[in-house]
């Protein structure tokens, strides 16, 4: 079973739920590597896995260009 099948599983049919457990308890994480990156204006970012976006929502409140790849969940 590849990757595409389990994340669309986990990610597709309640995503709003995942959404709103993981990024509480995940903020922290997200916290501290943007202030070991030293994220700074025009500092570009690739996020691959991004999810709902969270973390690159907060590289680009600290001037980050974002590039965002998600897993596409066929229906």
């Amino acid at each position: 079973m590849g990757s595409q099948k389990i994340q669309g599983e986990l990610w597709g049919k309640r995503s709003k739920d995942w959404a709103s457990v993981q990024e509480a308890t995940g903020i922290a994480g997200y916290e501290y590597v943007l202030q070991y990156l030293n994220i700074e204006p025009g500092n570009t970012l690739l996020d691959i896995g991004c999810g709902s976006g969270i973390f690159s929502n907060l590289a680009s409140q600290k001037g980050a260009e974002i590039t965002c790849i998600n897993a596409r969940v066929k229906k």
